[in-house]
């Protein structure tokens, strides 16, 4: 089924299942980011390397409608960039949009999405594979619906399912889509600990050399626990099958921890999942991020990020970073940000710093 279709999809759910009788409440607020970051080597060559200067104007209107049980949303975004030199870094221009519908209920929720995204697919793909390709586009659209019940006081079921299709120009990546689905039973054993199990499978098709079709499905058995009334941290391991490839296996686990001035979350996985390499692939992940409140109006803060992808050849990425950020006023905010990259295989391996400082204005909701 197409995408527009399930998008008309959602707005007759949407009005049909509507409770006119409650009082609707409209809320608005409008964003507008400007920055300029200096990157020391964006194509992340190991010689001759050149930098580029960005200039960057993001503009963002969010509008919901809400009531006791219902909240309908849109959100639209602008990403406009200026590059220093167009044949490294490419002047852009990316829209975005998403609207959905979330309904609650006596002993569940549903919701209903549709996304568009345009964005840098160099810096998409960098994150997902560890490929730095030329600096094309990667075009997202998708529809999502998602719903959770309460089947008894302490069992629960939640399902959600998704048709995601990405359309690459200027890069050298596949086209695909993937229609996926993914359902979990979790039982409340205690106040302190929800075990889990969760079965995901993804329906891959990507264009080039002849249209190909490939199944992925994953089985987890897990647990979300509250250590403490400050530490929360979830664990899952299971079994993932290929039609192509086989088995392997795949785990989650995240840790989050907040204090009285400072929050700091954590993740190490192994998961599948579709890419621009026309099939899907492997990748173990860690990531730290640490943020410390200096003051009521300012924060400081690092993040980490290191991956590992077997399918392009144990492609390793590293990113560290870190920003602070001050409040200037009710409406304005200031971040000054560094962030460090690397990209290591077997047979090379390179860097870049960027630096960046960003003004951000909010509106309050009106």
């Amino acid at each position: 089924m197409k995408l527009k279709y399930l998008s008309k999809l959602l707005v007759l759910a949407a009005l049909f299942n509507s409770a006119p009788a409650n009082a609707l409440v409209l809320l608005q607020q409008v964003s507008v980011l400007t920055g300029v970051d200096y990157d020391t080597n964006p194509t992340l060559a190991t010689s001759n390397e050149s930098a580029v200067w960005r200039y960057t104007a993001a503009p963002k209107y969010t509008a919901s409608l809400v009531d006791d049980r219902n909240r309908w949303f849109a959100i639209a975004g602008l990403n406009l960039q200026r590059s220093s030199n167009k044949a490294i870094s490419e002047n852009r221009q990316d829209p975005s949009i998403s609207a959905g519908w979330q309904h609650e209920y006596e002993k569940g929720f549903y919701n209903l999405t549709i996304d568009y995204t345009k964005a840098s697919s160099r810096l998409n793909e960098f994150t997902t594979t560890g490929i730095v390709d030329k600096d094309g586009s990667a075009t997202s659209k998708s529809i999502s619906a998602s719903w959770s019940r309460l089947l008894t006081e302490r069992l629960n079921l939640s399902v959600a399912g998704q048709y995601l299709q990405i359309n690459y120009t200027g890069s050298g990546f596949t086209n695909y889509n993937t229609k996926s689905l993914n359902s979990s039973l979790s039982y409340q054993l205690n106040e302190k600990l929800n075990p889990f199990l969760q079965v995901a499978i993804s329906d891959l098709s990507s264009e080039g050399g002849g249209s190909q079709s490939r199944i992925s499905q994953s089985y987890l058995v897990g647990t979300t626990a509250q250590i403490n009334p400050n530490l929360d941290m979830s664990v899952s391991l299971g079994l993932n099958h290929q039609q192509a490839s086989g088995n392997g296996w795949v785990a989650n686990s995240t840790l989050t921890y907040l204090g009285e001035k400072y929050n700091l979350q954590g993740t190490l996985s192994r998961n599948v999942t579709a890419s621009g390499l026309g099939q899907f692939q492997s990748t173990d992940n860690i990531s730290l991020r640490y943020g410390y409140d200096l003051s009521d109006k300012s924060r400081a803060g690092t993040d980490f990020n290191w991956s590992s992808n077997a399918s392009t050849g144990g492609n390793e990425t590293r990113q560290l970073g870190g920003w602070y950020t001050k409040e200037l006023s009710d409406l304005w905010q200031f971040k000054l940000s560094l962030n460090l990259k690397e990209l290591k295989n077997n047979t090379q391996s390179a860097n870049s710093s960027i630096f960046g400082i960003s003004f951000i204005y909010n509106t309050t909701d009106f």
